[in-house]
């Protein structure tokens, strides 16, 4: 190697610099579950259960987790400002684009400001935009969409719609109320059921509380009714999301809750 040759690769070794892949343990709050910690950590419910031999979505207060490292190389530049953009194709919904780049579908909605779900093929949408001050390249994740899913997918379809606004009688994509929105969700998968919580009991096969998986059905009795008139969609860790009134929008909420637990009125699971 001659003199110039050795300047060249050194002043390339200044500038890119290579970081290993690390793996970072972290503990379980009350609340937390797969999908919320993988999009807080920016990887995959699958890359989490995968690095901790995981055969469910159950999850303990108080249990370790190692989060699944990743590699990148980081290089010196000026600052930029870069858009990542998705060219929608046949077949494609929101909801499979925000699985596709970990992103949920309101995330997905704001950042291309889209007043429904509606996509055109061709169509072009911002999936990622960030300004940092030092280029990095990152090594990706892909995950692969499976269509008319499991029972998985339903939970994930639901948290996905976190924070989409609350509107009774609406089964839209971008306002639910409590049984449009199970409903709405189950459609994704190719389900089609009633929009009436007491008629979604109806559908399905019962089960028990300590029975329940992510994607079954949990009905309630609220307002001082005798029959059930709300229903949610459990995704673990006793724990569902559905779409409150008196939030005015989709949430979490907790089956050990004061409320929640004394107005509990069963659970479905739908085939």
């Amino acid at each position: 190697m001659n003199f110039k040759k050795a300047i060249a690769t050194l002043t390339l070794s200044a500038f890119l610099v290579q970081v290993p892949a690390l793996a970072a343990t972290i503990t379980v709050k009350k609340g937390d579950n797969l999908w919320i910690l993988a999009r807080r950590y920016n990887t995959t419910v699958d890359a989490i259960k995968k690095a901790n031999h995981l055969k469910t979505d159950a999850l303990k207060p108080g249990q370790k987790l190692v989060l699944p490292g990743k590699s990148s190389s980081s290089a010196d530049s000026r600052s930029t400002s870069s858009t990542s953009i998705y060219i929608v194709k046949s077949g494609d919904t929101l909801w499979d684009i925000a699985k596709k780049f970990n992103l949920s579908v309101t995330e997905i909605k704001r950042l291309n400001n889209l007043k429904s779900e509606k996509l055109s093929i061709g169509q072009k949408l911002i999936v990622r935009k960030t300004t940092s001050s030092r280029s990095t390249s990152r090594s990706r994740t892909t995950v692969k969409v499976s269509r008319g899913g499991g029972r998985d997918d339903v939970a994930n379809i639901a948290l996905s719609y976190l924070g989409t606004p609350y509107q009774w009688g609406a089964s839209s994509g971008s306002a639910f109320d409590c049984s449009g929105f199970t409903s709405y969700v189950y459609k994704q998968v190719g389900i089609t059921l009633p929009h009436n919580a007491l008629a979604q009991y109806n559908v399905g096969v019962k089960i028990s509380k300590s029975d329940l998986i992510p994607g079954d059905l949990v009905f309630f009795k609220t307002l001082g009714s005798s029959i059930i008139n709300h229903v949610g969609i459990y995704i673990g860790s006793g724990q569902f999301v559905h779409a409150s009134s008196g939030k005015d929008k989709v949430i979490i909420s907790s089956l050990s809750e004061g409320y929640y637990e004394s107005h509990y009125a069963g659970a479905v699971r739908v085939r």
